[in-house]
């Protein structure tokens, strides 16, 4: 018995198959895993090159395939700043999910 509840689980497993064993596998599945090959192992460099390559390349493709604001020059410098901190992931900040109204830098 477990649980403490008069419930004993061995009835359970012997009554849904869970303590049997597992069946054989088949022929088709056997001839797969013999015909596989070993898999080259990724680095960490190589993730590394990709994630920085893509952002580097994303904001540049997003800078010039959408237009700008056309009153970007008139705004004052310290507004835009500010406005682009409140944008998750834009100058390291991001919005913690578990409490309203606060932040975290990376």
């Amino acid at each position: 018995m477990s649980g403490g509840n008069g419930f004993d689980d061995s009835v359970l497993g012997r009554a849904t198959g869970v303590d049997a064993p597992p069946p054989a596998p088949s022929v088709e599945l056997l001839r797969a895993v013999e015909g596989s090959k070993p898999v080259r192992t990724r680095t960490r460099f190589g993730a590394a090159l990709l994630v920085s390559l893509v952002g580097l390349v994303a904001p540049a493709i997003a800078l010039v395939h959408g237009p700008l604001r056309r009153d970007l020059a008139g705004l004052p410098v310290a507004w835009v700043i500010a406005a682009a901190r409140s944008i998750p992931g834009v100058c390291g900040v991001f919005r913690s999910s578990w409490s309203e109204g606060t932040t975290r830098t990376p």
